[in-house]
């Protein structure tokens, strides 16, 4: 056991996690496959991920898929990339509804597992090649995406702060890939990478819902197909640079400014102050107790929205703020005195007991979602812990007010980096606050 997911592990290096229950009426499968994240090759792991997930050689368009599913009770299917610190993530998906829910004799489990695994075994190709025009297709979709990103001023303003602090690694790349990748793909070198991928890429299969008689050897056998899976080397992260933090601003035809806090602390995935972390985040900036929202929105009315959260994988932590450009010196300095009164111990009884009652709180809706389930178990899996609800339960309520300063105390700013109202570029300017 896992978590809460039972693991079998194939004899092709594939784990499958099994997560049986009846509190949900759809069965849920999600296969991720690893990938080093690297320049150039991130493009190509983005791209062939959607060009498999559009058809397949029974099912060769877009069109002739959704038909198909369509037949099957309104099956779902997709695929996408993400990332975990050093890692790319493919996955392909797949949700179909139990079959107690269905008329009688109408059976979906079987052709849908097996339409995932011809997705995923049996891509469209011709002559070793993807074909040319879905390429094209397919790679204009992905420049769209993103060019989008900007778009979405908080994603792409912790984008950007990722790469500031990761400038000489490959940690701060978009799992999307970058534009100037995508002019001239080549067919023929796209479907090697994604055969390298299904072959070499360490896989692991997920899958919550009804599961009756049956219905752990049909998902067994659809991804038993013959594979050699290599490990994929985390990588380390680049130290924070002896200069100091780095301020960085960065002008966009916008109303608002967008400021992004890049931090470190020293506490590796799977440490045992992992929930001491967590508290410490919340305390700072996760809910709309937290010092930073009560302080920077509520007292000073500098912003509309403020926030913090940790990204394991790399040991970071982001502040977030909209922010008006005439403030956003305010907002550091009260971001900087709240990370000192926390790190000296000044936190009240009521920001500790409502973080840790917030934080309970997350872990058991955690439940509520078969997206929630697998994606919590598959980060707790590539971060070296993996704790069921209650688990996680039982050690927030361990953590003392001396565990928080200790991993307050390790904290150190590394990037500031700002998202301002202008068209003059990118700059670093003198220290901000």
């Amino acid at each position: 056991m896992l978590g809460d997911f039972r693991v079998v592990m194939l004899e092709n290096g594939t784990r499958v996690h099994l997560m049986p229950t009846d509190r949900f009426r759809t069965l849920t499968v999600r296969a991720y496959l690893q990938h080093r994240l690297e320049p150039g090759t991130h493009t190509e792991i983005a791209l062939v991920t959607r060009l498999v997930g559009r058809g397949c050689r029974r099912w060769p368009t877009a069109q002739a898929l959704a038909r198909h599913l369509d037949s099957l009770y309104g099956t779902a299917a997709g695929s996408g990339v993400g990332k975990n610190g050093m890692v790319q993530l493919a996955y392909f998906h797949m949700e179909m509804p139990a079959e107690a829910y269905l008329p009688a004799g109408a059976s979906v489990t079987g052709p849908a597992l097996a339409t995932l695994g011809q997705l995923m075994t049996a891509p469209l190709i011709h002559d070793d090649a993807f074909p040319q025009d879905v390429v094209a297709q397919e790679a204009s979709y992905l420049a769209r995406d993103i060019r989008g990103l900007i778009n979405d001023r908080t994603r792409y303003s912790v984008l950007r702060c990722t790469e500031e602090m990761c400038r000489n690694g490959p940690q701060g790349l978009s799992e999307l890939g970058r534009l100037e990748d995508l002019e001239n793909q080549d067919p023929r070198k796209l479907y090697r990478r994604y055969r390298e991928l299904l072959d070499h890429g360490p896989m692991d299969v997920f899958a919550v819902g009804p599961m009756p008689a049956g219905t752990g050897e049909l998902l067994l056998t659809t991804f038993d197909f013959p594979r050699h899976p290599l490990p994929v080397e985390a990588g380390a992260v680049p130290p924070r640079p002896a200069s100091g933090v780095r301020q960085v601003v960065e002008e966009l035809d916008i109303g608002q400014a967008r400021l992004c806090l890049g931090l470190r602390y020293g506490i590796p995935p799977g440490h045992p102050d992992h929930y001491a972390l967590l508290m410490y985040d919340g305390i700072l900036g996760g809910f709309p107790h937290s010092k930073l929202f009560m302080h920077i929105r509520e007292l000073a009315g500098f912003s509309y929205d403020v926030w913090s959260f940790v990204y394991t994988a790399l040991g970071f932590q982001y502040v977030v703020a909209g922010v008006s450009p005439d403030h956003h010196r305010q907002v550091i300095d009260i971001i900087e005195e709240q990370r000192r009164q926390l790190a000296q111990g000044e936190v009240s009884g009521h920001e500790l007991e409502s973080t840790r009652a917030a934080l309970v709180g997350r872990a058991r809706a955690v439940r509520d979602s078969p997206a929630r389930m697998i994606g919590a178990s598959y980060a707790g899996l590539l971060n070296g812990r993996i704790d069921s609800p209650e688990e996680q339960v039982a050690f927030l309520h361990e953590v003392k007010l001396d565990d928080v300063v200790r991993v307050a105390q390790s904290v150190e700013l590394d990037t500031v980096y700002l998202l301002a109202p202008g068209g003059g570029g990118t700059s670093a300017p003198a220290d901000p606050s």
